[in-house]
């Protein structure tokens, strides 16, 4: 497997198995067992090893488990899982959608403890039991304080030991599909080493752990199924990277870790009661509510030496009586860089030594930086009161850019204190930096898509740096517009240079279109020339809704008008009678001359057939009494002028098969149920089946163009859509028909593709909708694959390094 992401490149092998002998495990487990390299082990039911067990698992095993099973490590049971980085072992569900359950170890029984030690190991869409904490009968009570009821990847109970290396705990890529939350500690020990914890409702609640440390680690997009990681609304439903509750004189200890994208708080060490949670070297972004939330009386929360970057709120002291402190760390682009108080609103309480409505802590934010900040850079004011509290908010030997935030700190404990000067003192940053002094990159935050219809253009747009720079950063924009696809000129709109000072990562664009005059067919917005940054992302397009040639509808979908011949002829099986008969003049009756006799009902109303049929079902109507294999339909139409024809888009609809003809020339495909190459007698069968359900009713397109167009007849002559409909077998219960038939007009001079050029940039475009775009990385015949997700114009620019373009029609 070969990746590659601006400019960098990484190859990884793919063994592909040709077959896999499954072992299948599962019930007690006793003794010791060994599942040694490259075992491969079905999980059929839950595994639960008796005290004085032990498993352990070897490099590149893959355990497939069955929905819900979990393994459970009693007292004195061991699992040691002994994979690589290079060679994991891996646990993973036969389909994401029906998820395993997890691993729970057991609380300690006098001197026995269960221990799980995992070192290059991939725990994978775990979390079935969305009310995992209730106890099993028989078993120890599952007693984990949680804000969240789903299973856990691991549950650390009491005495219980747990400790991860080169580990990760990834959830599952679908977006609605179920997740649960990655550990669930109380009272026992957790050592997290090197470790990803990627789409999971919550990191997990761990309480009165005798150890809790966590060391280069990742905990990323702890959110509900479904919800975009991008996304900026806040729901109060405790989607934390994890909640850290130490118990009195414990220490939890967390160091070059990054939390990011999380739906409420990086790390909540929220509850009453003493502890001490100390972070140092670690980077927050992206987290809706707080990047540290602290609460509880006495309770000791620490930032040193950490970025807190694009959150709601940085450091946060909350409730109770935290006594929480920043110290040489930056905390910038959030909503609030530090604050004394809450953002709940049910807090009322303002003295007192306890209980979760006081609001007596104190925060200290020493020698750092909280810079360009959206409502304030530090903010001593808690929701209960609404007045200043600076006495609980001390700033000591920082920088701040928001002056009345610096005028509110002057009390006798805050000193050292300065506005921030980008140009003097820029280069305090370079310390925080992901890579000191390299350039950052740069792209429009939220456009409504980088492809939208000149409708949806803002008129102003934000440009975000990737990260804050110890540099003056800087581009030039442009706004350029083309009143017609085919155009060579384009004509600038506006254009203008942005630039960002040190600590800033936000600035806007500000671009109206004009009012008045001919409306564009396409607008552009680049960003161009960077300094000290890399643009990453494309320009943003847009268009006017109604490209290309005029349409007129000839036949309509659900219309009325149809003429429908449904009997059984009296010898089925004599193929030379033709059926339906030919009338006097000895015409067929798929052409637009032939005189429908008696036989013919006219003025139906399509879709007509009987039986039900789709999804939802629906019920036809009873007005055809005899339900043989084949019935046939006609509906005759008119054509202005047949020589302003472009191309046709015939619908169908047809269970099973149809064959269908314009004009009494057949256009319809094999594909469609019939062969194009054989005679169609009345007892032919169809060789396509329309299962019950949606493709009983779904309309199956087809373009006509060029050589493919049948003649067709000026008005006030009619001209004739013909189609038969044929069962796939003698006895079936349900059959239907409905069609639709499309002009695009136009002459071929007036028809246009190509590729263009606007703002620096290539664009692919067609105005005939019916032309239909494909793509290949080689050309070779079989890697062609249809596009349907592409519309015109189309960018070329973020494309893959060689990919070449067709339009077919």
């Amino acid at each position: 497997f070969d990746a590659a992401l601006h400019g960098l490149a990484a190859t990884a092998p793919v063994r592909i198995e040709d077959s896999t002998l499954w072992v299948e495990k599962g019930g007690d487990l006793a003794g010791a067992e060994e599942w040694g390299a490259n075992a491969r082990i079905f999980l059929t039911s839950t595994l639960k090893l008796s005290p004085g067990a032990s498993l352990t698992i070897g490099p590149g095993a893959v355990v497939r488990c069955a929905p819900g099973v979990q393994i459970w490590v009693r007292p004195g049971a061991t699992v040691a899982v002994n994979g690589t980085v290079t060679e994991p072992a891996v646990f993973v569900p036969d389909n994401t959608a029906q998820p395993w359950g997890g691993i729970w170890l057991q609380p300690q029984s006098g001197g026995n403890v269960a221990r799980f030690t995992a070192t290059g190991a991939l725990f994978c869409s775990w979390g079935a039991d969305d009310n995992w904490f209730t106890t099993p009968a028989g078993e120890p009570a599952r007693t984990f304080p949680r804000h969240r009821e789903q299973e856990p990847c691991v549950a650390v109970a009491a005495g219980a030991v747990c400790s991860l290396t080169d580990c990760a705990l990834v959830g599952p890529a679908v977006s609605s599909h179920k997740r649960g939350a990655a550990f669930a500690s109380n009272g026992g020990r957790l050592r997290i080493t090197r470790t990803l914890v990627q789409r999971c409702i919550t990191g997990g609640e761990q309480e009165n752990c005798t150890e809790l440390e966590i060391h280069s680690s990742a905990f990323l997009e702890c959110l509900e199924p479904g919800v975009d990681p991008d996304g900026d609304t806040f729901t109060d439903a405790d989607n934390d990277g994890l909640y850290l509750v130490p118990k009195a004189g414990n220490t939890y200890r967390l160091s070059k870790c990054v939390f990011g994208w999380v739906g409420d708080d990086g790390i909540d060490t929220g509850a009453d009661g003493p502890g001490s949670v100390i972070v140092t070297g670690s980077w927050f972004e992206t987290c809706t509510h707080e990047a540290i939330s602290n609460s509880g009386v006495d309770r000791v929360p620490q930032l040193i030496g950490g970025v807190m970057f694009n959150n709601g709120q940085g450091m946060e002291c909350g409730y109770g009586a935290p006594h929480s402190l920043v110290r040489d760390s930056a905390l910038i682009g959030n909503m609030v860089g530090a604050r004394f108080g809450d953002n709940y609103g049910n807090n009322s309480g303002t003295t007192g030594t306890s209980g979760t409505n006081q609001f007596i802590g104190d925060i200290t934010v020493e020698n750092s930086l909280s810079l360009y900040n959206g409502f304030h850079d530090v903010w001593a004011m808690d929701f209960s009161r609404w007045t200043p509290s600076n006495e609980r908010l001390v700033l000591k030997n920082s920088k701040i850019t928001n002056v009345p935030d610096l005028a509110a700190q002057n009390g006798a404990e805050d000193s050292g204190n300065a506005e921030w000067n980008p140009a003097a003192d820029g280069g305090e940053l370079a310390r925080f930096m992901p890579v000191p002094g390299a350039n950052v990159g740069v792209d429009f935050t939220l456009p409504p898509a980088r492809q939208a219809t000149l409708a949806e253009y803002p008129g102003a747009f934000d440009v975000r740096l990737s990260t804050f720079s110890r540099h003056e950063v800087s581009l030039r924009w442009r706004v350029a517009a083309k009143t017609d696809l085919h155009d060579t000129a384009e004509t600038e709109i506006a254009s203008g240079v942005l630039t960002w000072q040190p600590g800033e990562t936000v600035r806007r664009i500000s671009a109206p279109l004009p009012a008045g005059g001919r409306a564009p067919a396409l607008v552009t917005v680049s960003l161009l020339d960077p300094a000290k940054a890399e643009v990453t992302g494309a320009p943003l397009w847009f268009f006017a809704a109604e490209q290309g040639p005029p349409t007129e509808t000839l036949v309509p979908r659900a219309s009325a008008g149809w003429s429908v011949f449904s009997k059984i002829p009296a010898n089925p099986a004599d193929h030379t009678a033709p059926w339906p008969p030919v009338d006097a003049a000895s015409a067929a009756w798929t052409g637009a001359a032939f005189v429908e006799s008696a036989d013919w009902r006219a003025d139906a109303v399509a879709p007509i057939g009987w039986g039900t049929i789709g999804s939802p079902a629906v019920t036809l109507g009873t007005a055809i009494t005899e339900r043989p294999i084949t019935s046939y339909y006609r509906k005759t139409f008119t054509v202005s002028d047949p020589a302003a024809l472009r191309s046709l888009v015939l619908e169908s609809m047809a269970d099973d098969g149809s064959a269908v003809y314009l004009n009494g020339a057949r256009v319809s495909p094999a594909a469609w149920g019939l062969d194009a190459s054989a005679p169609i007698f009345y007892d032919t069968l169809s060789s396509r089946y329309q299962a019950n359900g949606a493709n009983e009713g779904a309309y199956f397109p087809l373009t006509l163009t060029g050589a493919s167009l049948p003649a067709l007849l000026a008005a006030p002559a009619l001209n004739v859509l013909a189609v038969e409909v044929h069962q796939d077998s003698a006895g079936s219960g349900d059959s239907v028909m409905d069609a639709s038939l499309s002009a695009v007009l136009g002459t071929d001079a007036a028809d246009g593709w190509g590729v263009a050029e606007i703002n620096g940039s290539a664009f692919l475009y067609w105005t005939d909708p019916a032309w239909a775009p494909e793509s290949s990385p080689t050309l070779d015949a079989a890697s062609w694959r249809a596009r349907p997700d592409l519309t015109s114009p189309f960018p070329l620019s973020g494309t893959e390094a060689r990919l070449f373009f067709r339009l077919r029609r």
